[in-house]
């Protein structure tokens, strides 16, 4: 899950959006410095990718890779099925996607020289209305295209991601139309327990 699902997930959940965002940013515990809103947000952010990495359309993409390409498929598919999400954001949430789009950009809490990497993408997100740029393939191969450039090392992601959509389009929407509706359960089942 990428940035759009993990705003769609605190959305449906009522947990903050600033945390769901931030859960990329921040390492061990580096969290527990913000407010319990937020914190929790995080917390959340870490079970749905925790959730999301074991689905079950994610582990058969995998296998349709090389050993040296499936390192790479979890940044891929979080990325497409932001595609995938936007694409038929319609069945998922009644507000449209460009209002929604809006509305979390100005919904999240800005932390200016504490989380810089947070910020840049807070900004930049907003600036480029990233979320709402999901919807086409050439969008999200060229946000691929710009996660590869970010990486310590080269890894064709947006190769991949083509093949993904090419050859196994199945898959992906097997992860949005059955995975994704049992995530979000597991993550209701948790959510009951956690608060």
């Amino acid at each position: 899950m990428n940035f759009l699902a993990h705003f769609h997930l605190a959305s449906l959940t009522q947990t903050s959006l600033t945390g769901a965002l931030i859960g990329d940013f921040v390492r061990g515990q580096q969290h527990m410095a913000l407010d319990e809103t937020v914190r929790f947000g995080v917390m959340m952010h870490r079970k749905v990718d925790v959730f999301s990495d074991k689905m079950a359309s994610v582990q058969q993409l995998r296998q349709h890779f090389e050993q040296g390409q499936r390192r790479y498929i979890g940044i891929v598919t979080d990325m497409l099925f932001d595609h995938l999400l936007s694409k038929h954001w319609h069945q998922f949430y009644p507000q449209p996607l460009p209002q929604y789009a809006q509305s979390v950009y100005q919904q999240l809490q800005s932390f200016a020289g504490t989380f810089s990497n947070y910020e840049r993408v807070r900004v930049a997100m907003s600036e480029g209305n990233w979320l709402a740029r999901y919807g086409t393939e050439q969008e999200i191969v060229h946000a691929l295209s710009r996660i590869s450039l970010r990486l310590k090392k080269s890894a064709p992601l947006a190769t991949i991601g083509q093949q993904c959509l090419t050859h196994h389009y199945s898959l992906l929407e097997q992860a949005l139309f059955e995975d994704y509706p049992q995530l979000q359960q597991q993550l209701q089942d948790w959510l009951s327990t956690a608060q």
